[in-house]
């Protein structure tokens, strides 16, 4: 009876591997028939069944799935890419009391000259002459005028920021902002920036007008320095 048991165990092993191969295209599990007697094996295809003197065997193609494996060791970092190009420089801001509603951004903006020094002339404020002027197309801007006056004794003036065209004195509906300035320096500078929102209906000019008031010392003399009028237009201006 062992003899027998070890027969069968030896054809069983001896005609596994051929079956796999056999069968690996077109199933997944072999099916066959041992003698009862002999340990004889054969191979059959359902739906034949097998014989009296035979008993059903079979065999799966793919075993159970073994353990999970080890981690693999952690790659090398790749190589740092290249850095990108720079992108262009943006406008140079100014510190100011408005902001923009809208999230686009100014869709242009307009710098006047910035000149080295002039003379601020001495004259009525109605008749203040034009130190700085833009022409801008309809829309709405924020605008700043900056300079620097210099003077040596006492001194007082004013500067005024304006929509045109005006002659002088501008109306109040045209008026900006405003600066008057007044006291004594020795040999030094008074910084002023004048600032403010502007809607335009058609286009027209934006003009920074100054004049030195000092009537009373009429050798008294203003000059300005680092001048520079600015305007930017925005869809939507928002004061705080």
């Amino acid at each position: 009876m062992k003899t027998t048991n070890h027969k069968v165990g030896y054809f069983l092993l001896s005609l596994t591997g051929s079956l796999l191969f056999a069968a690996s295209i077109s199933a997944q599990t072999l099916n066959g028939c041992a003698d009862k007697v002999s340990g004889g094996l054969r191979r059959i295809i359902p739906p034949a069944e097998c014989k009296a003197n035979e008993m059903p065997v079979n065999w799966s193609i793919q075993g159970p799935q073994g353990p999970q494996g080890v981690q693999g060791v952690k790659g090398t970092t790749g190589e740092t890419g290249p850095a990108g190009e720079h992108g262009p420089q943006g406008e140079a801001g100014f510190s100011s009391a408005y902001s923009y509603a809208s999230p686009v951004p100014p869709d242009f903006c307009h710098n006047c000259q910035s000149e080295g020094r002039g003379i601020i002339p001495m004259a009525p404020y109605a008749e203040s002459p034009i130190l700085a002027s833009l022409s801008v197309p309809q829309g709405q801007y924020v605008v700043q005028a900056k300079l620097d006056v210099y003077a040596d004794g006492a001194y007082r003036g004013m500067c005024s920021l304006s929509t045109g065209p005006n002659i002088g004195y501008p109306t109040p509906s045209d008026l900006v902002d405003r600066a008057t300035f007044r006291g004594f320096l020795l040999d030094g500078f008074l910084p002023v920036t004048l600032q403010g929102t502007v809607s335009l209906a058609v286009a027209g000019p934006i003009e920074l007008r100054c004049a030195n008031l000092n009537f009373f010392d009429p050798e008294s003399l203003l000059f300005y320095s680092y001048l520079k009028l600015t305007a930017i237009r925005v869809n939507q201006v928002v004061t705080q």
